[in-house]
């Protein structure tokens, strides 16, 4: 009769969720922080030093916060996307496995990336495209698992944020397909009007791929903050019924 209404989940369920939910967020947005102060950072130093900054220095400031952020982002992941023990497995519980399996393997692509940066010579092929579709599909699937458990928590407004994200994350996927062929056709073209203007187009198509990266991000870290609304909510209710449940007994 209760269905699977996540204010009827244990709390150890929950509080589960709310903890991967505020990782998963917190590594993302810690990870961009990183980035930003490690670019800024190396614009101060390229002033204050004609020679630039040491690669070494660079590389150490950025590398390490950069790894920690990309293990908080898998662990919330690990996390967000366990199983609810009342309801056991079934067909809905695939798109949380592959978020999980997705999520670890793009996290530590990307951290692989970053620590064997300062050793490459050699730009390896096909890497970028590799971790691209990696993140694309663990958004994908990630997206699908929040809507759902919104959906179970009766939130349509994350709901529709999670719906947001999955449809921004397919526009990016599709958009990225349309650039790969098209740069293989224009490397091979010769330069004419049509070439010119076929490369106009896919510079916009690559700012829209930007801009909607960027939604799909904000659309799913909207989410999870709705989702984390919730659960804290169904959580004071778990406590406060097992309270009372203690002084009743």
């Amino acid at each position: 009769m209760r269905g699977d209404g996540l204010a009827f989940s244990s709390m150890d369920y929950l509080t589960t969720l709310d903890r991967g939910l505020k990782f998963t967020r917190l590594g993302v947005g810690l990870l961009f922080s990183v980035w930003i102060a490690g670019m800024v950072l190396s614009i101060v130093i390229s002033l204050l030093n004609a020679g630039g900054p040491a690669g070494w220095l660079t590389d150490v400031l950025i590398m390490i916060p950069s790894v920690a952020c990309i293990g908080l982002w898998i662990v919330g992941w690990w996390l967000a996307t366990t199983l609810d023990p009342r309801l056991g497995e079934d067909a809905a519980s695939r798109a949380p496995l592959f978020a999980r399996w997705l999520a670890i393997a793009g996290g530590l692509f990307l951290a692989g990336l970053l620590i064997m940066q300062p050793f490459l010579v050699n730009s390896v092929p096909f890497v970028g495209l590799v971790l691209g579709v990696l993140l694309l599909a663990q958004y994908g699937f990630g997206a699908i698992v929040l809507r759902r458990l919104a959906e179970r928590a009766s939130n349509r407004r994350a709901a529709g944020h999670a719906r947001q994200a999955w449809c921004a994350t397919v526009i990016v996927s599709g958009g990225a397909a349309v650039q790969i062929l098209a740069s293989i056709t224009l490397s091979q073209a010769p330069r004419t009007v049509g070439v010119t203007i076929l490369g106009t187009i896919m510079l916009l198509v690559g700012l829209t791929i930007f801009f909607t990266s960027i939604v799909a991000i904000v659309r799913q870290a909207t989410a999870a903050g709705l989702l984390r609304d919730d659960l804290r909510r169904f959580l004071f209710h778990a406590r406060g019924q097992r309270e009372q449940g203690r002084r009743s007994a």
